[in-house]
């Protein structure tokens, strides 16, 4: 008698979905449960900038608001404070991102591919420098501040939080070109390419990937810095946006909650926006290992 074949049959799409989620639907029930705990301090944000200021504080809470008002919104941008605000805020935040995008891109491919005496020594101090607080150094920085009269001065915040954002911008710079071969510097030059034209023509291109997530990381963190901007900013046109939640909207005896929560929404929208058009290169230099170390 011959033997008969044995067909293996594949499992259906929505059986192996059933057969996984018995599994592991204890994890899906954690992650919801963190999903909601994350999202709600959000969504009680926005709905609250969205009520009019006395059914903010009606109990039970309304989680919807009935009927929607921008009045609030309309407010804060008509007043030329929040204006200046969020001016001062874009300023300091781009000038940041630029300055660390420069440095950190240079310092990284100085540290990773040119060979100079303690090269490893300057980048493990740099890399310590991370580990530094701002609020142990906050008296020399505000001296030496007072002492250049760069207090009270967009210059300052930009010079202050590029030296605290610049370690991290450097360590993925330099995993970034340590990851690409010598052998493509070394063939530009042998094409007639100088140094600097191999260098912007062909690394850089490159390590685009690495450049975004330090903007990124940049951004995003000094978008929302308080301290710095608290301590060296003296008047009020020159407050950024969360030194100007904290001080311009909560009067001595009374929070108008209201606007507190619109520019709140003002604040963090944003970054958000910034994270839902760039998170592909953001999850693409995290996978490539940009914040690895080597």
């Amino acid at each position: 008698m011959t033997p008969q074949p044995v067909y293996q049959t594949t499992p259906r799409p929505m059986a192996q979905w059933l057969k996984t989620f018995r599994q592991r639907w204890h994890i899906y029930a954690l992650n919801l449960v963190l999903l909601f705990i994350l999202i709600l301090p959000f969504y009680w944000t926005i709905i609250s900038s969205l009520k009019p200021e006395q059914d903010i504080v009606t109990y039970p809470p309304g989680f919807t608001p009935n009927p929607w008002n921008l009045e609030h919104y309309a407010k804060l941008l008509a007043n030329p404070d929040t204006r200046i605000m969020i001016w001062n805020s874009l300023l300091v935040a781009l000038g940041t991102v630029c300055l660390v995008s420069f440095c950190a891109t240079t310092a990284g491919f100085a540290v990773a591919k040119i060979e100079f005496s303690g090269r490893k020594l300057l980048f493990a101090l740099i890399i310590m420098a991370m580990l530094l607080p701002f609020q142990s150094i906050v008296v020399p920085i505000f001296l030496e501040m007072k002492f250049f009269r760069l207090l009270n001065t967009r210059l300052a915040l930009v010079l202050i939080s590029s030296t605290f954002q610049l370690p991290l911008g450097l360590l993925i710079m330099k995993n970034s070109f340590t990851a690409l071969p010598r052998e493509l510097m070394e063939s530009a030059q042998i094409d007639g390419c100088s140094y600097v034209q191999a260098f912007w023509c062909i690394i850089l291109p490159n390590v685009k990937i690495g450049i975004a997530t330090v903007a990124i990381f940049t951004s995003a963190t000094v978008w929302n810095d308080f301290l710095p901007a608290l301590v060296f900013m003296t008047t009020k046109n020159k407050y950024t946006l969360p030194v100007g939640l904290s001080m311009s909207y909560q009067p001595p005896f009374q929070v108008y909650w209201g606007p507190v929560m619109a520019l709140s929404v003002i604040t963090f929208v944003p970054t958000l926006i910034l994270f839902l058009f760039t998170q592909r290169y953001f999850i693409a230099g995290v996978s490539a290992g940009a914040l690895s170390a080597e």
